[in-house]
């Protein structure tokens, strides 16, 4: 079976509780409602998660 460290399931939980604390309801609509706006603008954003990556990345080879 799977198995993982109880300190990584403890941080991985830390995590995801700071998560779900800062991504409520009020921040999913913000976000919504502005990727609507720029996709009627004809502007689509990339996603966070996507960003994130490319800004890691482009850190590492620096």
């Amino acid at each position: 079976g799977l198995a993982m460290p109880l300190a990584e399931r403890r941080a991985r939980l830390r995590r995801l509780r700071a998560s779900v604390r800062h991504e409520d309801l009020d921040w999913w609509l913000t976000r919504q409602l502005r990727d609507l706006a720029a996709v009627r603008r004809g502007v689509v954003p990339p996603s966070r998660r996507l960003r994130d990556t490319v800004r890691r990345v482009e850190g590492e080879t620096v």
